[in-house]
């Protein structure tokens, strides 16, 4: 094989592993465990701390979508794989699903 075949092939194997890396930074963070798992409207508290573990979820944006629940704050810890979201549960909020939308 010519040393110009070589260089091209070696530059096409870069640019796969180029690409590769960038579909993989791209899939969605994972969340294997969230807890507590339910909570409800009405509690005697309406501040609520759930702890979120996936691998590498430290690194992601938290967002929620759904009335009637805040996301306050999030603590990152020494953990690569851990959050703490604090939340809050609105006065007038109703029964229903909001959901937690983990982001890179």
């Amino acid at each position: 094989m010519s040393p110009g075949w070589r260089r091209m092939l070696a530059a096409l194997a870069l640019l796969g592993l180029a690409l590769a890396g960038g579909v993989a930074r791209a899939a969605p963070p994972q969340v294997d465990r969230l807890e507590p798992p339910h909570w409800w409207v009405g509690m005697a508290e309406p501040r609520l701390q759930l702890l979120a573990e996936g691998p590498g979820l430290a690194a992601a944006q938290v967002r929620v979508e759904g009335g009637g629940l805040r996301l306050e704050r999030v603590e990152r810890t020494d953990s690569p794989d851990h959050l703490f979201l604090h939340l809050r549960i609105a006065a007038g909020a109703k029964p229903g699903v909001s959901r937690l939308v983990f982001e890179n």
